[in-house]
């Protein structure tokens, strides 16, 4: 009896070694499966669509040489597409310009009018950081901007005129964003300082115009201390508020009057960017 057992259990043997084989693959077939679905489904879902609107720059002040240098973009959407802030610093910043710039997915091409001609940039938009290229006539230079706030916006107790100014809001209700955005940066600073306003509408959670034009200042003093500045500037016929702007900068922030009456109180901030 013992030796028919024995028989039967080194008949039935291989066969089992076979299944628990067989078995063994399915297991590790169907593991790994699982696994690369997992570590798919989470890089689909942690794939999200880049933001393209922000402040990407790598402008500094070189102290030693006392020279602004490199570049800055902010980068805002407005009716017609997404525009792009552009300003170049060359030991002075040169004055900015407000283009027009094509996006597709997480790329972004613009192009430049400089003395004549047209450069060209084209680059991509990562989560913290702009890669790209700036074509020139016959050289190419590759640039590296961090998403950053604006090299224009200080941190600082007294009053000046360069930053971000806003009311930006978000009604529930609505589910919109309303308010404006003013972005002040200088221009050229050869004879005397000269400022430009990025200026920003929202209603109905869209950027109903986005403008940049020069603006006009005057200081108010006490002994050598700058109390607050007076800033004056000219919207187009064909915005809401059409006429003058009239308002006044302290270190808080800016309080002002369009033409037509509405009064406006933005603070200082450090989001104009976003």
């Amino acid at each position: 009896m013992i030796r028919l057992e024995k028989r039967q259990y080194i008949k039935w043997f291989p066969l089992f070694l076979a299944s628990l084989s067989l078995g063994l693959s399915l297991c590790i077939s169907a593991c790994s499966g699982y696994r690369q679905g997992r570590e798919s489904g989470v890089a689909a879902g942690a794939s999200k669509p880049v933001q393209i609107a922000g402040c990407y720059s790598n402008m500094y002040y070189n102290e030693e040489g006392g020279d602004l240098l490199d570049f800055e973009f902010v980068i805002v959407p407005s009716p017609s597409g997404y525009l792009v802030l552009y300003q170049e610093a060359g030991g002075s910043p040169f004055e900015p310009q407000l283009l027009p710039i094509q996006v597709e997915g997480a790329s972004i091409h613009f192009t430049i009018p400089s003395d004549g001609r047209n450069d060209e940039f084209t680059g991509t938009i990562k989560s913290d950081r702009l890669i790209g290229e700036f074509i020139y006539n016959a050289s190419q230079q590759k640039v590296v901007l961090k998403r950053k706030s604006s090299y224009w916006i200080w941190d600082t107790e007294s009053p000046h005129m360069n930053g971000c100014y806003s009311n930006i809001h978000y009604d529930r209700a609505s589910g919109n964003v309303y308010g404006y955005k003013f972005l002040i940066v200088l221009g050229p600073w050869d004879d005397e300082l000269q400022y430009f306003l990025l200026y920003q509408h929202f209603e109905n959670g869209k950027a109903d115009v986005s403008l940049l034009m020069p603006i006009d200042k005057r200081e108010k003093k006490e002994g050598k201390e700058i109390k607050d500045y007076s800033i004056r500037f000219t919207l187009p016929q064909d915005n809401p508020h059409h006429g003058e702007f009239q308002g006044v900068i302290t270190a808080d922030g800016l309080t002002g009057q369009f033409s037509d009456g509405e009064p406006i109180l933005l603070k200082r901030s450090k989001e104009c960017c976003q």
